[in-house]
């Protein structure tokens, strides 16, 4: 690792002659506001635990699942979650677990 001359540990935003202070808080304020929060959940089987996800986790913008063990026997009504929109699926139909 002490060979590779490239890597900076921690390399920042590039800064040139018009960086002043000003200019940097109220960028800064710009992406502050305009930032989206998310959570990713592995959550092995997400039907029985749908109250405590909308009790939970309503405070982000967007919610990622992963092993939800849904079938295509759960609708798209049965997985609303208030203040969110429908969810997007991609069910697996043709083979069960093996994590392909």
């Amino acid at each position: 690792m002490l060979l590779i001359t490239d890597i900076e540990p921690n390399p920042g935003p590039g800064i040139d002659d018009s960086f002043s202070c000003s200019s940097f808080s109220s960028s800064f304020n710009d992406i502050v506001s305009h930032t989206v929060s998310s959570v990713h959940l592995n959550i092995q089987s997400i039907v029985p635990k749908l109250d405590l996800i909308s009790a939970e986790f309503i405070c982000h913008d967007i919610i990622f699942f992963t092993e939800s063990w849904l079938t295509p026997r759960v609708s798209d009504t049965d997985m609303i979650i208030p203040g969110y929109k429908p969810p997007f699926r991609r069910d697996r139909v043709e083979r069960m677990g093996e994590g392909f």
